[in-house]
């Protein structure tokens, strides 16, 4: 469930019953478990700071680039220094701690921090919001790529999802990578890369992404920068038809598509055609050839 609001929770035999509140009215979720996750806060122990004469910020212990605390022979890492929670993040804070210690100059860098939400599908992200990015510099361009028009994903069954992809219009250099769907905890280390190296959407595309995979998501929404996309109609798809079995809006355009919901056989369609005479070949197990056109739109 997405865009919904949990209103309360309540014990129902041996399980619980979770009440939401969604856009189609409230709905009611039974389950053995219910796992509140509503952050951290940082946990110093029987740690005596203040006797130390450690400096703290907001509860947090305050550190510099080098993760050195305001004593030169002390260093903090991970939660207790409230930066971004997370434990890879917590192990380069170490590695970057290690390093100043033996005498190296290394400093912790945040901007390219992946973060993901191991859900179903999953949810990455690395780099700046459309949002954020537009406070910073309204000129930018922003792509999209369905997992819908990707052969792996239909392969997999898993066609919900897109890639969203944030740059910086004159240079072309990537500003945040989005990613909803199967596998977008793995794919995003390829935009944490991008952004840590501060590649361009150029770079990225002349790189060859192996077929099929979900990989080529990104490659195609990152063409969709450079302004010369394979599937054109891949990039800011608009929703125009819908399946008759499920109501499913279906994309339309000059790719293979699929309801996600019922599972109609694969078909490529055109932008115009008859939904109905899709249904109906699909009805009759031939969909290799559907070209009728529409006469009046507002029968689509």
């Amino acid at each position: 469930l997405t865009d919904c609001k949990v209103k309360g929770i309540k014990k129902n035999n041996q399980n619980l019953e979770v009440l939401v509140s969604t856009t189609d009215g409230e709905k009611k979720l039974e389950t053995e478990k219910v796992l509140l996750a509503a952050g951290r806060v940082p946990e110093l122990g029987n740690i005596n700071v203040q006797g130390l004469g450690i400096e703290l910020d907001r509860k947090a212990i305050k550190v510099d680039e080098k993760m050195r605390t305001n004593i030169p022979s002390i260093y903090a890492v991970g939660d207790v220094v409230g930066k971004i929670m997370l434990a890879h993040v917590a192990s380069r804070e170490g590695i970057v701690a290690a390093e100043n210690i033996t005498g190296k100059e290394v400093l912790m860098d945040y901007r390219a921090v992946p973060n993901c939400v191991f859900s179903m599908p999953e949810v990455a992200s690395v780099g700046l919001t459309e949002e954020e990015s537009r406070k910073e510099n309204s000129n930018i361009k922003v792509s999209k790529f369905p997992f819908i028009a990707n052969g792996k994903a239909l392969g997999m069954g898993e066609t919900e999802g897109m890639v969203k992809i944030i740059a910086n219009s004159d240079t072309l250099k990537l500003l945040g990578v989005h990613i909803l769907g199967a596998h977008a905890s793995d794919l995003i280390a390829e935009g944490a890369l991008a952004l840590s190296m501060e590649a361009t959407a150029k770079e990225i595309v002349n790189a060859i992404h192996a077929h099929p995979t979900l990989a080529e998501t990104i490659a195609e929404a990152v063409e969709g920068i450079t302004g010369k996309p394979i599937h054109r109609e891949g990039i800011e798809m608009d929703p125009k038809y819908k399946c008759l079995n499920c109501g499913r809006i279906w994309r339309s355009g000059e790719i293979m598509v699929v309801c996600p919901v019922c599972r109609c056989k694969p078909i490529k369609i055109k932008d115009g055609v008859d939904i109905r005479e899709v249904v109906e070949k699909l009805k009759s197990g031939d969909s290799k050839k559907i070209t009728r056109r529409v006469k009046n739109k507002s029968d689509k």
